[in-house]
């Protein structure tokens, strides 16, 4: 009788951490800020014990699939090279998805945050080649085999699968909701996603019903002024016209009473709204100007 094969322990490597890329599956997943106390705690940790017991995991082209967190704390920490062990591509899925569900520390939000990603592609993948085999007449009805990764191919297989994994699918919503606006407002994204993933003690920090809020009444600002950009040069003509005219009150500011002041200042704000981005930026240039002018 055959006795079965032992699985290979993977080969111990070192690659050159200028060499490392991030998998492209990941490059749309959020990562923690530097400063992150996370990130610091593992730059303590690796100062100590190395990372001979936790090396990265690469695919054979040198793109991170699981690690991209102990690689920035390695560059943090002045290392020239990594610890790595080499997995097939064919794994590269299955590896990525299990890293990031295994993120014990994050909130299940995050988790499905940064998960929806792989998933989504995953599900795309399984909808094109559906649509190839219809090409080619094959049947289709055939129920999807589970990936190795534990979802299927399909969007009934997917919410299946966000079940299983703790998070609601009323969880899983939202975070596609907002990865949905980012996508239409890159904008927005790199002004919320970093918060997101801050502690959550940290005073800049937001949470996915907070960034749902925020994102929510930026598109309904918009949206109630479809005409904004065809009329931006009535709004600025507007705009100048009103602050020129608050010169004079502004001069007697210390005169005016609380709820004026108050008016004033939401009048302003608002008129400051509407100029040009590089008129804003001539203001703010002549205000920083003023208030160090004023403090020596």
């Amino acid at each position: 009788m055959q006795k079965p094969r032992k699985a290979k322990t993977p080969k111990l490597e070192t690659r050159l951490l200028t060499d490392l890329t991030i998998h492209p599956f990941i490059a749309d997943s959020p990562m923690l800020a530097e400063n992150h106390p996370d990130v610091r705690n593992l730059m303590a940790a690796m100062a100590d014990e190395g990372l001979a017991e936790h090396p990265i995991v690469i695919n054979p082209h040198n793109q991170i699939m699981d690690g991209r967190h102990r690689a920035m704390a390695a560059r943090l920490l002045k290392w020239t090279e990594i610890p790595v062990i080499v997995r097939p591509e064919a794994k590269a899925e299955e590896i990525i998805f299990h890293a990031i569900m295994a993120r014990r520390h994050m909130l299940k939000w995050q988790i499905a945050y940064s998960i929806a990603p792989v998933i989504e592609r995953h599900v795309e993948k399984g909808i094109e080649k559906r649509t190839a085999n219809l090409k080619i007449g094959k049947n289709t009805n055939v129920p999807p085999k589970p990936a190795s990764s534990g979802f299927r191919e399909n969007a009934a297989g997917m919410t299946l699968f966000i079940e299983q994994s703790g998070i609601c699918e009323d969880v899983w919503r939202r975070v596609r909701e907002v990865r949905a606006r980012f996508t239409k407002r890159p904008d927005l994204r790199s002004q919320y996603e970093p918060r997101m993933f801050l502690v959550d003690t940290d005073p800049n920090y937001i949470s996915l019903e907070g960034v749902m809020k925020a994102t929510g009444s930026v598109e309904s600002y918009e949206n109630d002024k479809p005409d904004l950009k065809a009329k931006r040069g009535q709004y600025d003509r507007l705009a100048l016209e009103y602050m020129r005219k608050a010169a004079g009150q502004l001069e007697f500011w210390d005169k005016l009473g609380a709820p004026q002041q108050e008016k004033l200042s939401e009048e302003a704000v608002k008129a400051v709204i509407l100029w040009p981005l590089e008129l804003k930026k001539e203001l703010l240039k002549a205000l920083q100007q003023d208030v160090k002018h004023a403090s020596n």
